[in-house]
């Protein structure tokens, strides 16, 4: 159950929205140094973005590949005449709730939508909808995910790697994405920040 979610995330919040991005501009919304992306802040290299790319994939590649172990190699999925358990009922819902969250902030960004940051590229400062109750709704969302694939997956590796993704979107958010909005919009960004808190409304 787990993998199948892990895969579900990975073509919805991924690669379904980077074909949907394509479809609707033109442009896939990657932004990273391996596709030519300025990572420089302030005229300053930012290795933080690098570094959250590196906590980020690997955590992800944590929870895909224990996924798998545990429905090919360790063989404790949840067969058809297996019940579940109320923590893996909890786990599943968390999950698909962290599901829905993801794919409908994406939506509400538009054509704004981005993963990574271009710092010589000008992109529309995003308050409205769900934005104006959380910063950054889609790394709650992820987050939100992921606690559901503890549940399912209580293992050590799972843990982990949900630590890594975590500290991964505090140093993209923190390092990278805050300096970023900053410099591109000014007071208008400080005047979102004071009044919307980085996951939850203030």
């Amino acid at each position: 159950m787990a993998l199948l979610l892990v895969i579900i995330f990975i073509c919805t919040a991924f690669v379904g929205r980077v074909l949907l991005q394509y479809k609707l501009t033109g442009d896939h919304g990657l932004r990273t140094s391996l596709l030519g992306a300025s990572l420089k802040i302030n005229n300053q290299p930012n290795w933080a973005a690098k570094m959250a790319t590196l906590l980020f994939v690997t955590g992800f590649l944590g929870i895909f590949s224990y996924s798998v172990a545990d429905a090919w190699l360790l063989g404790s999925t949840v067969g058809i005449d297996q019940s579940l358990s109320w923590r893996q009922i909890l786990g599943i819902a968390i999950s698909v709730i962290g599901l829905g969250l993801v794919s409908w902030s994406q939506l509400q960004m538009g054509q704004n939508w981005r993963i990574g940051v271009d710092t010589n590229e000008k992109t529309d400062l995003v308050t409205h909808g769900i934005f104006a109750f959380s910063r950054n709704p889609i790394y709650l969302a992820i987050l939100i995910f992921c606690i559901g694939i503890c549940l399912l997956l209580p293992e050590l590796p799972i843990f982990c790697s949900v630590i890594a993704i975590f500290f991964a979107i505090e140093l993209q958010i923190k390092q990278v994405e805050e300096p970023y909005l900053h410099a591109l919009h000014g007071q208008d960004f400080l005047g979102y920040k004071a009044t919307t808190g980085r996951y939850f409304t203030q």
